[in-house]
């Protein structure tokens, strides 16, 4: 007779459902400013994508539905800041080859 795994914490370990995992939610957007306004630019630059997330995973994508990146969740993380970190990495933000703004009017 094939033995039975015991109950935890009155989950069934021998349901099948128990076993799976949890459904992502629904996509939810998000918006990231990758560039303030300013003279050349009036409205600055923002990157757009969603993100969807678990108990304990989050993963992001842009518009078209490509996954720009994952990022694992604790409790009482903040997820839509977590979700912008990604984002903003991805969609050209701030780094060593980002574009340098620079003021139309310089004295000399």
């Amino acid at each position: 007779m094939p033995r039975k795994r015991p109950q935890v914490l009155g989950v069934d370990l021998n349901r099948s459902e128990s076993r799976r995992q949890p459904a992502p939610s629904e996509p939810r957007p998000i918006l990231v400013q990758i560039r303030a306004p300013d003279e050349r630019d009036v409205a600055g630059v923002i990157a757009r994508g969603y993100h969807r997330h678990t108990d304990t995973k989050l993963r992001v994508y842009d518009t078209q539905g490509a996954l720009l990146g994952s990022a694992d969740l604790r409790p009482g993380d903040n997820v839509e800041a977590a979700a912008r970190k990604p984002l903003k990495e991805k969609c050209g933000g701030t780094g060593f080859y980002a574009p340098i703004s620079y003021s139309r009017r310089s004295m000399h």
